[in-house]
């Protein structure tokens, strides 16, 4: 017997010491976790994108693709279920029609903006059955001028792009030794807070593919990257930039570009600067002119075309931006005079592959988002700002690394107004995983859209 009781008491012991190494991390999870808000955004969404309708009244919308097709709300909504479905697009969403054995319609791959036009990129696929797989055959750009989300604007595809053919826009190639279709070619935006400031590029080719085929392309031109700006008013929808003013590659300025692929671009005062990893933003906010028209930003959005008697202009203004932060593999390099040749960084755990910026930090989505990644290594961190500085990657307040983990990509993240405070925000975060999930604790039904909003206090199902 006293032998047992030496047993249980050095069992209690273990037990008791185990509880307590383990108790911080184990109870803080329990304490992150909240209640789930049904999903109303799903899918894989590669672009929140701010968008301001083109009416007396000016008001900015959030856009993106997801489940339904086009989602849109009002960027001053603070309330989750508050996205709407777009009932005008000018293509039925894409099917596939088992008994014809067919696909029909398009699919919504990325959602784009400029000052005045909303920028559709979809895919017609077909049934490649020397392979096996299902291919895409056509990528198109669709764009339209929207005054009213209730009717049809009378859209235009300003450019179509076949695979497998040569001198497209929108390159697609397939690899005769794998088999596979690659695309070769990006498409991205400024998305920023000022619509003046807002541009749409292109990127065609792709310097280093990997790529072997029989004869369709030339391997030049897959492998030279090409640049355009989006242009609705040219005749295949985008104008050749003869030279890019500044490009940023990783820390240095540099004004050789055939050898690098751009993925990412800021706007500063009508000059742009691009960059080599996916994801580039700037401190650029709203400003009101004065308290008479602060609500404009949130409150009364929708009424900011009349404040005063026979006035139609919005009052917004804007702050122009004094800081650029973007990612390159792990390391978030940061300017805060945008003269500067070479940058300062900070370290981040995974691949950087979405920023988004707050008056009081700067938040880093991360995920390996390559075509040939086996692994997400993603999830979410951030850095407190000090004067526009990165001060080091550290814990959330919030439960914002609890709900979007490692084993999820982050594919974009969005403030609604990047002059408030991280938990006084309007956050969003778009997130996917690579494979079947089996293996990194993710689900399927967390596919889609995520939000922060202040009344809430934590991150949740959008």
């Amino acid at each position: 017997m006293k032998k047992l009781k030496n047993i249980f008491g050095t069992l209690l012991l273990a037990s008791s010491l185990f509880f307590t190494g383990c108790y911080n991390a184990v109870f803080y999870e329990i304490h992150q976790d909240v209640e789930s808000e049904d999903a109303t955004v799903s899918g894989t969404i590669n672009q929140i994108t701010r968008y301001t309708l083109q009416d007396s009244n000016k008001t900015e919308y959030l856009v993106c693709n997801a489940d339904g097709g086009l989602r849109y709300k009002l960027a001053s909504n603070r309330s989750h279920g508050s996205w709407s479905t777009y009932n005008h697009l000018p293509f039925s969403l894409h099917s596939y029609d088992y008994y014809a054995t067919s696909h029909n319609g398009e699919q919504i791959i990325q959602v784009l903006a400029d000052e005045t036009h909303l920028y559709l990129l979809t895919c017609v696929y077909f049934d490649d059955n020397d392979e096996g797989t299902v291919a895409p055959k056509y990528v198109k750009l669709w764009s339209a001028e929207i005054t009213d989300w209730n009717s049809d604007p009378s859209w235009k595809c300003i450019n179509t792009s076949t695979s497998e053919t040569k001198e497209q826009i929108f390159k697609v190639y397939k690899n005769s030794s794998s088999g596979y279709y690659y695309s070769a070619f990006c498409i991205f935006s400024t998305n920023s807070i000022n619509p003046a400031n807002r541009k749409v590029y292109v990127r065609s080719g792709k310097y280093g593919a990997y790529y072997a085929t029989k004869s369709k392309i030339s391997t030049s031109e897959i492998q030279t990257p090409v640049y355009y700006e989006v242009d609705p008013t040219s005749s295949n929808g985008v104008k050749e930039i003869a030279s890019m003013p500044v490009t940023w590659s990783g820390a240095s300025v540099t004004t050789s570009y055939t050898n690098i692929n751009v993925c990412s671009a800021v706007d500063i005062s009508g000059q742009t600067f691009f960059f080599t990893g996916a994801a580039a933003v700037t401190n650029e906010c709203y400003k009101p002119t004065d308290d008479k028209y602060a609500d404009l930003i949130y409150e009364n959005v929708e009424k900011n075309a009349k404040i005063q008697e026979g006035e139609s202009e919005s009052k917004i203004t804007y702050n122009a931006p004094t800081c650029v932060y973007w990612g390159s593999g792990s390391t978030l390099y940061y300017i805060t005079d945008v003269t500067a040749t070479s940058a300062k960084s900070i370290s981040a755990s995974h691949n950087i592959s979405a920023l988004a910026v707050c008056k009081d930090s700067i938040l880093i989505g991360m995920g390996n988002t390559s075509a040939y990644s086996s692994s997400t290594s993603g999830g979410i961190t951030h850095s407190y700002l000090s004067s526009g500085v990165p001060t080091g990657t550290t814990d959330f307040s919030t439960n914002a690394a609890s709900q979007i983990s490692s084993g999820y990509i982050v594919f974009s993240l969005l403030n609604a107004n990047p002059a408030e405070d991280e938990t006084a925000s309007a956050l969003y975060a778009s997130i996917g995983f690579c494979g079947t999930g089996s293996s990194t604790a993710v689900s399927y039904s967390s596919v889609g859209l995520w939000s922060y909003y202040p009344s809430r206090g934590n991150w949740n199902r959008e």
